[in-house]
């Protein structure tokens, strides 16, 4: 969980009837504004990290299910050890 001190302030302008919309959509949702609006920005963050295409998608998995097999083998074997 991020603390508070690790969050770094930062000022948006933004024209009024944006801020009511994100407010309303927030007060919906049971958040604060600033809460809605982190949402929705990690949301477009998240999105556009995400794989476009099938191909994409199994690369992503792949390298997932790699790093946990290596990760596994390593506290199995240890680091300079082979699998016998």
């Amino acid at each position: 969980m991020t603390k508070v001190r690790d969050i770094a302030p930062y000022s948006v302008r933004m024209p009024d009837s944006l801020k009511r919309d994100l407010t309303i959509r927030a007060s919906k949702n049971g958040r604060s504004l600033n809460s809605e609006i982190v949402m929705i920005l990690q949301a477009a963050i998240d999105e556009e990290k995400s794989p476009r295409s099938i191909e994409g998608f199994a690369q992503q998995e792949s390298e997932k299910f790699r790093e946990a097999l290596l990760k596994t083998l390593s506290s199995m074997y240890g680091e300079d050890k082979k699998p016998t």
